[in-house]
């Protein structure tokens, strides 16, 4: 029987300098914030630099978020 992946779960490059652990707990944390990270106090913003897969994953979670949200 083949494997399946979750739709939000991350394909990590193998020259990436995190784990899959890592970016789910990432997710998790994004998941929990309503994917709505407060800017730290004294910043106008803050530039994020995500790997294309990282990316994907983070997009994957806030529209599946964001679809729950509205069912309710």
């Amino acid at each position: 029987m083949p494997r399946t992946r979750s739709r939000t779960s991350a394909r990590l490059p193998r020259s990436a300098d995190y784990s899959a652990q890592l970016v789910d707990e990432f997710l998790v944390e994004e998941d929990r914030n309503g994917f709505r990270t407060p800017i730290p106090e004294g910043c106008n913003f803050v530039v994020v630099s995500l790997d294309k897969s990282v990316a994907k994953a983070l997009r994957d979670r806030e529209r599946a978020y964001l679809a729950a949200k509205s069912k309710q």
